[in-house]
């Protein structure tokens, strides 16, 4: 007898259909796990990175829903179209938030939108598992990742399957659809969105572009632990005039909360959308070497960064 199964909603992501269907046939997830994988422990890794075949041929078989469909709803497909290597082995992944997980308990909350909760069936997107979301984009509101009473974050896998809807907290109950908001608009989402992939005056691919912002982020998280250095400097002649504070996690930028993630890419789509000239001259006057460039950006050098390199000392 096959696992009932909701439609599967466009744009949803593994977990959240998963989680949806335990909460259809009334029991947690841990249980419709062992229900469609037996020993496979799914639920102590972030399952829908990638999945092998024949986990996902199981997951088909026991729920009636085609291959292809459960395949797509991987996160791997969506990483791959904005990186030009993946090393799938990789704890973090570059630009998705990883989950942290550690005996089923998380230590990254699940971003959500409680406005997109209130309306319709209640949903997980894949975009909310991509480190550059941090508003929602139908809404214009900022995503959260944990509940505003008792401040567990929310983590919709453990939920027992009594309550029906994933919109409640695993904790203490709280409806997320009462949660109070704050409005919010991304520039970077929407760029992304409308596909205007522009920095420093040109267009780039998906992954010239996000490699440039990363760079870019680099530069004004080095900034702001250095407020009076030569890259704050520079920044502020810009016209970047307010760095946002210095992380209080630290770590990659996939690791840090939503409200840095934002201020940080608020700042970053200032930079990015000015000429390549104007760099290249605040640089100079504030006596960027190619070491201070080279030492600051730490992973991969973007491409767009060549001409700004090769007119330094």
């Amino acid at each position: 007898m096959k696992i009932r199964t909701p439609p599967i909603i466009p744009e949803e992501s593994l977990s959240s259909w998963i989680v949806r269907s335990s909460l259809l046939n009334g029991c947690d997830l841990l249980t419709l796990s062992w229900k469609i994988w037996g020993k496979y422990r799914a639920l102590t890794i972030d399952f829908e990175r990638n999945m092998s075949v024949a986990h996902i041929g199981k997951l088909s078989e026991e729920t009636g829903r085609p291959y292809s469909e459960i395949d797509g709803l991987l996160l791997i497909h969506h990483v791959q179209q904005h990186t030009t290597e993946l090393n799938t082995s990789s704890t973090i992944w570059p630009w998705m938030i990883p989950i942290g997980i550690r005996y089923r308990n998380r230590l990254i909350g699940q971003p959500f939108c409680p406005q997109c909760f209130q309306k319709g069936i209640p949903h997980l997107r894949r975009e909310w598992r991509m480190a550059w979301a941090t508003v929602c984009t139908k809404h214009y509101i900022l995503l959260q990742d944990r509940c505003p009473e008792c401040r567990f974050l929310y983590s919709p896998t453990k939920l027992t399957g009594f309550e029906k809807k994933m919109t409640f907290c695993h904790h203490c109950n709280h409806d997320m659809r009462e949660n109070p908001i704050e409005p919010a608009f991304s520039v970077i989402q929407h760029a992304v969105e409308q596909n205007k992939l522009y920095c420093f005056g040109h267009k780039n691919d998906m992954p010239t572009w996000l490699l440039t912002l990363n760079n870019v982020i680099c530069l004004i998280r080095r900034a702001s632990l250095a407020p009076n250095g030569c890259i704050s400097a520079m920044l502020h002649d810009l016209e970047l005039l307010q760095l946002p504070e210095p992380s209080e996690t630290g770590g990659t930028f996939e690791w840090l909360p939503i409200r840095e993630r934002h201020a940080l890419l608020r700042a970053a789509a200032c930079v990015i959308h000015q000429p390549m000239s104007s760099l290249i001259q605040v640089a100079q006057k504030n006596r960027i070497t190619k070491n201070t460039l080279r030492n600051t950006l730490q992973r991969d050098f973007s491409p767009v960064f060549v001409e700004l390199y090769d007119r330094l000392l």
